[in-house]
């Protein structure tokens, strides 16, 4: 499904197919009005995630360089797959790499005020310097970026990035 101008606006939870593949163009916003479980989500529109926690990952690697804003949340799932964001995000809910890899493509793009974690077996891949609220670390930090954070818990995850 392509967005390609103007919002789309869902009016509840669970509307998309777990196995959408979603493209937000350049000038489009896919607006969550629930929580929203796709099979992947890509282009360089926005992502307007309202208080609600948007699950992606998947159906298939695929790279989102657009804004995720809002209250709510970014899961991250699909064990076999990558899921790149490159753009300035500013969502204030919760970044969770549960499974699989979450890239970052550039600096800054994880939200400042928000929380990340990341699960035992998931990986984290930073591709430029990042500032999060809190890091709780199961899985792997890795990449070129030095990620900051004002707390840390480490559980057992596997550091190979800068703190």
């Amino acid at each position: 499904m392509t967005i390609a101008g103007g919002p789309l606006t869902t009016g509840s939870a669970a509307l998309l197919a777990d196995t959408a593949a979603v493209v937000v163009s350049p000038g489009a916003t896919l607006r969550l009005g629930g929580t929203q479980t796709i099979g992947r989500l890509a282009g360089g529109g926005d992502s307007d995630l309202g208080a609600a926690t948007l699950t992606t990952g998947a159906l298939a690697s695929s790279s989102f360089d657009g804004r995720l804003l809002g209250g709510g949340g970014l899961a991250k799932v699909g064990a076999a797959t990558t899921f790149s964001l490159g753009g300035a995000n500013a969502h204030t809910g919760a970044t969770q790499v549960l499974q699989g890899t979450l890239r970052t493509t550039a600096a800054n793009v994880l939200p400042d005020a928000g929380t990340l974690t990341v699960a035992a077996g998931a990986t984290l891949e930073l591709g430029g310097n990042a500032t999060v609220a809190s890091l709780a670390l199961a899985g792997r930090l890795a990449g070129t970026g030095t990620l900051r954070a004002a707390t840390y818990a480490l559980d057992g995850g596997a550091v190979e990035a800068p703190l």
